[in-house]
């Protein structure tokens, strides 16, 4: 192989990088990982990468205004743990919207903290919702 196929071919990884990124990460998760390409883990792979975009959605527009706002993470964990806490004792569909009223509310707190007493948005319900995750989480006999 000469020089200049090299050149290109390492040009080549670097001008692609993420999908090579993308390309080794299936190849060892498939080793690695039984049934990786069942269709099972293709469904929550699915689903995660959903969840990902509409969060990451949300944040590109508060970043787009300047700001740097922490809380979309910790509002999906303590939406997410209220819903799953909840499912024994109300059923799924119950559960899960008390989960988004949660969310609903918690996204309301942290704009009325950050736009009407202008509290720097990075810090209000971050930290909050991420201390009210880790109680949730190690409470015994949640939601019964």
């Amino acid at each position: 192989m000469n020089k200049e196929a090299i050149k290109d071919v390492a040009y080549a990884v670097v001008r692609y990088r993420v999908l090579v990124i993308l390309a080794v990460t299936f190849t060892v998760s498939s080793i690695w990982v039984p049934r990786f390409f069942s269709t099972g883990t293709l469904s929550l792979s699915l689903d995660r990468a959903a969840t990902m975009g509409l969060l990451a959605v949300g944040l590109t527009v508060v970043l787009l205004a300047g700001q740097l706002d922490l809380s979309g993470g910790a509002i999906l964990a303590i939406s997410g743990i209220t819903a799953i806490g909840l499912q024994e004792t109300m059923g799924q569909i119950p559960a899960a919207f008390v989960g988004v009223l949660v969310g609903i509310l918690a996204g309301a707190l942290n704009a009325f903290l950050v736009v009407v007493l202008r509290i720097n948005s990075w810090l209000p319900l971050s930290l909050r919702c991420s201390s009210y995750a880790l109680l949730l989480t190690s409470l015994p006999n949640l939601g019964q």
